[in-house]
């Protein structure tokens, strides 16, 4: 292989002596390139693209001492040999100690000289380079081996000595051989610092080492994050048990509440038909009726959440229409409505059917519905607006009233929790939103809240969404 030469001169003269001394020299295999402009030279610097410069101290109206500074601040990192036509102890210091590797005088130089000059300073730059190699791999907390092409460790630092728990010695005397591709990443066991037996992830390179084709393979103890994911496997295991148990003492208990509640409910009827009360006590039996509809709702909201969990939610476009959907709800609460003096305006010209289960579209306007009667403001005539919209081409469900509000600062990480309710004076059983948004996201949609205090508020259900985020607040 030739030894690639730039001299940097603005001389031509000086281009053929240097010439001349190379051919005269034992150095018979190199390619001399000139360039009489450090700018221009600057770029070959910068690549390292020679393996020697020769540069000269007085180059046009440069200085030899700040080019060689430039150079090797851009990234140069091959030798360089400064020329000079004149002795000079304190520059020839000056330019050993701003990293030149050699200093020559012009008019005393020979083709040995020169010759020397370059083939020391080529090697003793290999030599730096890799003793410098060989502390950044020490100090690496990875495990660094070089194997041969015989798959014989050459090198190995401390890190690889541990975690194979063997000494460069024994090592050295073995022949590895890592049955997979290079660039590939593979676990092995290994011994970690502390002694205890560990995971380790090995990766693979092809490389040259020393002139020799060699294969580098670099040791990761892995064995902390082996630890935490087998810990979230466990956790998340343990999480779906307890979840499918709850899951299903709910069910079973709903189930058996079920038939007693209603044989309440029959005698309470009874009772009503074939006593005479008087207003103390029919105050204290409408209050237990009261109570005992409410439980019955309750547990008819369980079995319809459990019943949303179960099923598989498949999505059709185009399946169920909207309006029919909000015209049985309308007629279900009809009283409810009435006794409120809800004044409820649709739209559903954007599109007006969704690729939704019936009874879990049902829901969603329920729930929401309903929440918007419940809430809404004694001071005001309450306005319930449902509509459908496309934003940034992502359908959505949109019902917006202008009742009391939610502070989202104080409860909206809490809103579409399980059980949560934040107006103990009416009546509810914090199903409800959490259901809204456990439907939504079970079809790979979200559910967005906008709301002020006073001012009402703004629910939006994307549909078919691929974005599944616990709450987003609507943008103004």
């Amino acid at each position: 292989m030739s030894t690639k030469i730039l001299l940097i001169d603005d001389d031509y003269e000086d281009f053929l002596i240097i010439q001349d001394l190379l051919q005269s020299s034992k150095l018979k295999d190199f390619e001399l390139s000139w360039n009489d402009n450090s700018e221009d030279a600057l770029h070959s610097f910068c690549d390292n693209s020679y393996d020697i410069y020769i540069l000269d101290y007085r180059i046009g109206d440069q200085n030899g001492l700040t080019v060689l500074k430039d150079a090797i601040d851009c990234g140069c990192t091959n030798p360089i040999i400064l020329l000079t036509g004149y002795s000079n102890e304190t520059l020839e210091k000056d330019a050993i100690n701003a990293g030149a590797a050699d200093y020559l005088l012009k008019n005393d130089i020979t083709g040995d000289q020169l010759y020397r000059s370059i083939w020391y300073s080529i090697e003793r730059t290999k030599l730096e380079k890799q003793v410098y190699l060989v502390r950044e791999r020490a100090k690496s907390p990875n495990g660094i081996l070089i194997l041969n092409k015989n798959n014989q460790v050459v090198y190995a630092n401390e890190a690889a000595t541990i975690f194979l728990n063997a000494n460069m010695n024994e090592l050295s005397n073995m022949h590895l051989h890592f049955d997979f591709k290079p660039n590939q990443n593979h676990e092995v066991e290994i011994t970690t610092r502390n002694g205890g037996l560990g995971v380790g992830e090995i990766r693979t390179m092809d490389i040259d080492y020393e002139g020799q084709k060699a294969s580098l393979i670099t040791i990761i103890d892995i064995t902390g994050h082996k630890q935490l994911q087998n810990n979230l496997l466990t956790v998340n295991s343990r999480l779906e048990k307890q979840n499918n148990y709850l899951r299903q003492f709910a069910y079973i208990a709903s189930h058996d509440l079920k038939s007693p509640v209603n044989n309440i409910l029959s005698l309470l009827d009874l009772l009503n038909i074939e006593s005479k009360l008087d207003d103390s006590e029919l105050e204290l039996f409408n209050a237990l009726k009261k109570a005992s509809n409410k439980l019955e709702r309750s547990i008819q909201e369980m079995i319809m959440l459990l019943k949303d969990h179960k099923e598989d939610s498949e999505i059709d476009e185009n399946k169920v229409d909207i309006y029919e959907v909000y015209e049985d709800i309308k007629e279900s609460i009809y009283e409810q409505i009435e006794q409120s003096g809800a004044q409820i305006s649709v739209d559903f010209a954007e599109f007006n059917q969704v690729g939704y289960n019936r009874v879990h579209l049902r829901s969603i306007l329920l729930n929401l519905i309903t929440n918007a009667i419940k809430y809404r403001n004694p001071d005001k005539n309450l306005k319930i607006d449902i509509c459908t919209g496309i934003k940034e081409g992502r359908k959505y469900l949109q019902v917006k009233d202008n009742g009391r509000g939610i502070d989202l600062d104080k409860h909206g990480a809490a809103l579409f929790g399980l059980f949560t309710r934040f107006n103990r004076d009416i009546e509810g059983s914090g199903i409800g939103l959490y259901s809204v948004k456990s439907i939504a996201e079970s079809y790979g949609g979200s559910i967005a809240v906008k709301s002020t205090p006073g001012e009402g508020a703004t629910f939006r259900i994307f549909l078919h969404d691929k974005i599944k985020s616990p709450m987003k607040v609507l943008e103004t």
